[in-house]
């Protein structure tokens, strides 16, 4: 009969072999082709959209007192809410 620390160390040295075999089954593919199947697809061929770079609203960069001010274009639609 094995001990607990001895089936603890079996579980653990599995689980690190399991991991290494997943991350090598995994390398050099992207997330999505991991993932499985795509559930859905979107219409038409987005390879002929051009590509367009847009700047995203980054959250934080401004205080709420700077919001709040009189100096904020938008101060006023966020004061009444």
């Amino acid at each position: 009969m094995r001990s607990t620390h001895g089936r603890i160390g079996l579980g653990v040295v599995l689980l690190v072999v399991a991991a290494i075999l997943g991350s090598c089954a995994t390398l050099g593919r992207a997330p999505s082709e991991v993932a499985g199947p795509r559930l859905f697809t979107f219409p038409g061929d987005w390879s002929t959209v051009p590509a367009k770079t847009i700047t995203l609203f980054y959250p934080a960069q401004a205080s709420w007192e700077f919001l709040m001010s009189p100096e904020h274009p938008g101060a006023e639609p966020l004061k009444t809410g």
